[in-house]
């Protein structure tokens, strides 16, 4: 039976005859229809690709929901507001200040604001970006030495120019902010800030799933 199949294919080959060269215009077709089946293959890798990666990034994401939540139970003395707190006034005085006293006075929120921004190495156009803020917002911080700024939006810039928790801290306080452990988002934000979690768009959708305000939105 294999001798006989052998000689069937020998009689079709000898039947085909040689394999004539393709017209050139054939070439091109044929050129061109592997060319596209490879950019269709390489597209396919990528989407692939870039689904795994969202997958990982979405188990990554719920890790990290159950870990801000052991944090909360651990921490969170008692979930009294989760949202942005208007402005903390630390202190108020009516007495006349001389000019030396001014000159001894703790720096404004802008000023530390830039001065991170220039220690970062980071573009200010990059900054209010990463913070998902507005650029006219930023704008007003720029040009009002004396701004002062909602502690949500605070928050914002700290992801953005990614701070640590002792630089945060000092740019909370240049604006009378201070961390509370008596207030959900807070905590969540002294958290994630600790574990160095500057994607806006993963923090934001912490934020969201404890049913608080998000950085950078109005």
């Amino acid at each position: 039976m294999i001798n006989l199949i052998k000689k069937i294919k020998g009689y079709l080959v000898k039947c085909k005859g040689p394999e004539k060269p393709l017209p050139s215009e054939e070439k091109g077709k044929k050129v061109k229809y592997q060319d596209m089946h490879v950019t269709q293959m390489s597209f396919m890798d990528e989407y692939f690709q870039d689904m795994k990666e969202i997958e990982i990034k979405q188990r990554k994401t719920q890790e990290l929901k159950l870990e801000v939540q052991q944090y909360l139970d651990d921490n969170l003395v008692d979930d009294r507001v989760c949202y942005d707190a208007g402005p903390q006034i630390l202190y108020q005085s009516s007495i006349s200040m001389d000019a030396d006293l001014l000159d001894d006075m703790e720096p404004t929120f802008s000023q530390t604001l830039f001065k991170f921004i220039k220690e970062k190495g980071i573009s200010e156009v990059d900054c209010y970006k990463n913070a998902n803020l507005d650029r006219r917002l930023f704008s007003k911080i720029r040009s009002d030495d004396d701004y002062q700024p909602r502690k949500n939006t605070v928050f914002a810039l700290i992801i953005g120019l990614k701070l640590d928790l002792d630089e945060a801290e000092e740019l909370l306080d240049c604006a009378g902010y201070s961390i509370s452990h008596s207030i959900k988002f807070d905590t969540i934000m002294e958290y994630l800030i600790d574990k160095k979690v500057y994607d806006i768009l993963v923090v934001n959708e912490i934020l969201d799933s404890f049913g608080c305000q998000i950085l950078g939105a109005k």
